[in-house]
């Protein structure tokens, strides 16, 4: 009986402590959990922001804009995974929304250095072209001006005096 008293109490003592394991493991996976979802967040976060810039640059952003709200959707259904106790299934949509943020940010990134780029050869574009504008102007208008100067200098030139009488 002794045999049999201490076998139950090791028996015992060792559910106790399998369950308390099983009790942290599951603790640490719900917190690995929450700290992959809140990563996720701030990846979707970081790639508004970026998108948002690129936006304000003058960059085309609507395919962008689709992407983010597809991983704002990854996001939100990870959250619902996470609060019904799904944590395998939270944390696979938080690493790919994770990921889809991360190459959203660096799509906007490129997107906004372009347009920055685009932006910067119209304007050395615009510049080139007024330049070569007012010059042809001015250039037209000098030749102009003294196509005009020598056929009114010709035309005084032709002209004949003629002295006129005062009889009363």
């Amino acid at each position: 009986m002794g045999f049999l008293k201490l076998f139950m109490i090791i028996l015992f003592l060792s559910t106790l402590m399998s369950s308390s394991a099983e009790l942290a493991v599951c603790e640490s996976t719900r917190e690995t959990g929450a700290s992959v979802i809140e990563s996720a967040e701030k990846s979707v976060f970081s790639a508004y922001q970026a998108v948002l810039e690129a936006e304000q640059v003058g960059a085309n952003v609507s395919n962008l804009i689709g992407q983010l709200n597809i991983a704002g959707e990854l996001l939100a259904q990870a959250l619902i995974l996470y609060r019904t106790g799904d944590l395998d299934g939270a944390i696979n949509l938080s690493n790919l929304c994770y990921e889809m943020g991360v190459a959203i940010r660096a799509e906007a990134h490129k997107l906004r250095d372009v347009t920055i780029e685009a932006m910067g050869q119209r304007f050395r574009l615009t510049v080139l072209v007024s330049f070569g504008f007012i010059s042809s102007i001015v250039c037209v208008s000098f030749f102009g001006w003294r196509a005009f100067e020598r056929r009114y200098h010709r035309k005084i030139l032709r002209m004949r005096l003629e002295v006129g009488s005062n009889e009363s």
